[in-house]
């Protein structure tokens, strides 16, 4: 058995995976996670007022998102504490 594989790192992993197939994920109740190419995508929709508009989606290979309207968060991978928080909300 691989010495780094945990429970929560096998989730997160495999919400990645299902992003990265899919586009986008909802990896708990109202909180998307995005590849960036599925984000920059939506975002060409978005009205001139939002800010999020603006963002480098490039920046990231995965990104959060709530129906809250808090801002896109940037996710790195497997290991990024706010893709964790997020799976354990």
């Amino acid at each position: 058995m691989n010495a780094n594989y945990t429970p929560p790192n096998a989730i997160r992993a495999a919400a990645l995976q299902l992003a990265t197939t899919q586009g986008f994920v909802e990896v708990s109740p109202g909180v998307y996670l995005h590849t960036s190419e599925n984000i920059a995508s939506d975002a060409e929709s978005w009205g001139d007022e939002d800010q999020a508009k603006a963002i480098d989606f490039s920046k990231y290979p995965f990104w959060l998102t709530t129906n809250s309207g808090d801002g896109p968060v940037g996710i790195t991978g497997i290991d990024d504490q706010d893709l964790a928080d997020a799976l354990t909300a």
